[in-house]
């Protein structure tokens, strides 16, 4: 006999409605308390689009007909946070951009390269791929790549012409 549950309240049993106030945040996250994601988000104890607890509060409370091939980002960038208010619907680029706004991209609170150099407008090169790259450590490298070509190709021009004058050698013996 299969028992017939209210997948809501039990939704809500699991929420914690007291969590952190994350820094740029006037109110407090409701969060998950038990079952997350590898990344921190907190998973639905029962099948609902993909088990993800902040998609389903948004359901809930926010708009059940909302675009599926939308993401639910959060405001709090705290993942296993469910509260409706912190929620918002974006594409990929909005919630990049919310990040990026706030901070938190990948590289952006990065101010010297491995090797120890500061990134100022002078010592910054932009790659297509809109990566930084520090002048300092390319210039290095271009000019290695740069002596590699050259010794590489050297040392083939100064075999052809071993090849050469032994040829001319060979054929003024004969």
């Amino acid at each position: 006999m299969s028992k017939n549950y209210n997948w809501e309240e039990v939704f809500w049993s699991r929420v914690d409605n007291n969590g952190p106030t994350m820094p740029h945040m006037d109110t407090n996250c409701w969060v998950v308390t038990e079952g997350f994601s590898t990344k921190g988000y907190g998973k639905l104890p029962f099948s609902w689009e993909g088990r993800k607890s902040h998609r389903y509060s948004y359901y809930l409370n926010v708009d059940q007909n909302f675009d599926r091939s939308k993401q639910v980002c959060h405001h709090c960038d705290n993942p296993p946070c469910v509260r409706p208010s912190h929620l918002f619907l974006g594409t990929a680029k909005d919630n990049g951009q919310d990040m990026s706004k706030k901070g938190r991209s990948r590289g952006q609170k990065v101010t010297h390269c491995p090797q120890g150099h500061e990134y100022t407008k002078e010592n910054t090169f932009i790659r297509k791929s809109k990566a930084r790259q520090c002048l300092t450590c390319k210039r290095k490298q271009d000019l290695t790549n740069h002596m590699k070509y050259y010794y590489q190709n050297h040392e083939k021009s100064k075999q052809l012409l071993r090849e050469r004058y032994a040829r001319k050698k060979a054929s003024q013996c004969a």
